[in-house]
């Protein structure tokens, strides 16, 4: 029923530009389903209407419209690869929809192990084979069982949407890189660096001063008890459940991280997530745990050229980790202990990942205190 002065009953001769405009109203995914025809060409349409059918068996299908004249070619093929399009394939994906002549020539495209062609970077990618192909009213449902699916490396950008007739960019919940705020955390690290050089020589080892930019943290600084050796970047997304220590204390920040660790890996445990934040705060700072994804970690975090794709099995390995069911940890990798800005915010946080295997939790926590004594005195006006 639409609203009063604008709904529209369906037996009304404008009946099809109204349901066009109502269900313009509905965002869309934009999917490029390809295939190689019978003649060996490539093959390819766009359609905004990929949708998962069944988790067991593997199942997904779209709706061609009746009158397509590249659905045929597809379904005499048998097969289809659908590749979920980013904004940065925009360009292409007008191509296709308007069968230009050198759409396979716009962009880069790669071949899978189905020897058909898809788009390079496509954020998602499932190979299928038609297992059926039903008529619905002006459209067919298109069902294929899938025979191998993936993920991009990110290159592509946020997800293409259609929405009122074009296409648009998916903005994800994110905290804005506001240049001030960035300013003053930097020069909380430029008044503190006495602070933190005298921690890295108290306890003997390096600390980073790491801060939330856009939707990434960051390592902004820190100290070395050798000075000679220089600190290592660290570059990550921020998304739950790493990075508690930004967010436990900060409600509508804490529902940004939780929403990017969903946009990362596809669902939220948010049972888990809130135990991790619960012992965050009873702790006042936190920590992470296992040394075989310590080590994957520092190598993705650390790489300048890691994709945001990449972590996304790292990530699953640390929801895992944190579930409620997974126990109390054992080996500490990392502590991380909030530094307070004067409104009460967490500014920055203090990073001790130099810890070595078999230490003892007393030895943990002696670190921590001194990192939360460091962080005390840098979160002074």
């Amino acid at each position: 029923m639409g609203l009063p002065g604008r709904g529209h009953s369906m037996t009304e001769t404008n009946k099809t530009g109204w349901w066009k405009t109502v269900l313009g109203e509905f965002p869309t995914g934009v999917t490029l389903i390809s295939s190689v025809d019978v003649r060996g060409e490539p093959v390819a349409m766009v359609v905004g209407t990929f949708t998962a059918v069944s988790q067991d068996p593997p199942l997904v299908g779209f709706f061609p419209g009746r009158e397509s004249g590249t659905f045929p070619r597809i379904a005499d093929a048998g097969r289809f690869t659908a590749s979920v399009l980013g904004d940065g394939h925009e360009e292409l994906c007008r191509a296709v929809a308007k069968k230009d002549a050198d759409r396979f020539a716009k962009g880069a495209w790669v071949t899978g192990e189905a020897g058909i062609p898809r788009p390079a970077g496509a954020l998602a990618w499932f190979d299928a084979d038609i297992t059926q192909v039903t008529s619905l009213g002006d459209h067919s449902l298109a069902v294929g069982k899938v025979t191998a699916f993936g993920v991009g490396n990110g290159d592509s950008g946020l997800p293409l949407l259609f929405l009122r007739g074009g296409y648009g960019r998916f903005a994800a919940p994110g905290t804005d890189l506001d240049p001030a705020r960035l300013a003053r955390r930097l020069a909380i690290i430029e008044n503190g660096q006495g602070t933190l050089d005298a921690l890295a020589r108290r306890i003997g080892r390096r600390v980073r001063v790491s801060g939330v930019a856009g939707d990434s943290v960051v390592a902004l600084g820190g100290a070395s008890p050798r000075p000679a050796k220089p600190l290592r970047a660290a570059v990550f997304p921020f998304a739950a459940p790493f990075g508690s220590v930004f967010v436990a204390w900060d409600d509508e920040r804490r529902r940004t991280w939780t929403e990017n660790s969903r946009h990362l890996v596809g669902a939220v445990d948010r049972a888990a997530i809130g135990s991790v934040l619960e012992r965050t705060r009873a702790r006042g700072y936190g920590i992470s745990t296992g040394f075989g994804i310590a080590r994957r970690f520092e190598g993705l975090a650390g790489g300048s050229t890691a994709a945001r794709g990449s972590f996304v099995n790292l990530w699953r390995e640390l929801a895992a980790a944190a579930s409620p069911a997974a126990g109390d940890p054992a080996e500490i990798t990392s502590i991380q202990v909030p530094v307070f800005g004067p409104a009460g915010s967490v500014e920055l946080a203090l990073v001790l990942d130099d810890i070595r295997r078999g230490e003892s939790p007393a030895v943990a926590v002696q670190l921590a205190g001194e990192l939360l004594r460091a962080a005390g005195e840098l979160s002074r006006p």
